[in-house]
């Protein structure tokens, strides 16, 4: 759920910031809501990326947007790699416990 919501965010803050003319307001609000969700899993460092964008669209620093951004999408990167590192040992996990069991329960 996480990475599919902090997805949809970097794709939209992808598109504004492409976008002829910055709209800093819609920038704000994406960055926020990825912000707020990178917070409930401890994303520190996507939490701090969030923030640095949020300061440079409220001081409308077009360049500042850009490198926030830059930052964002390298942490984002990074943890979403991580996620998926981790859900592929629980995966792995998963699978081995269920062969144990069944190997146990064999009369």
């Amino acid at each position: 759920m996480f990475l599919n919501d902090a997805e949809n965010c970097v794709a939209e803050l992808n598109r504004c910031l492409n976008q002829p003319v910055l709209n800093y307001a819609r920038v704000i609000n994406y960055a926020h809501q990825l912000k707020g969700c990178s917070s409930s899993i401890g994303a520190r460092r996507v939490n701090l990326a969030c923030r640095e964008l949020q300061n440079a669209s409220d001081a409308m620093d077009q360049d500042g947007c850009f490198e926030a951004f830059n930052k964002l999408n390298i942490a984002f990167q990074v943890l979403k790699n991580n996620l998926n590192s981790i859900t592929q040992i629980e995966r792995y996990i998963m699978a081995n416990e269920s062969r144990r069991r069944r190997l146990l329960l064999r009369p």
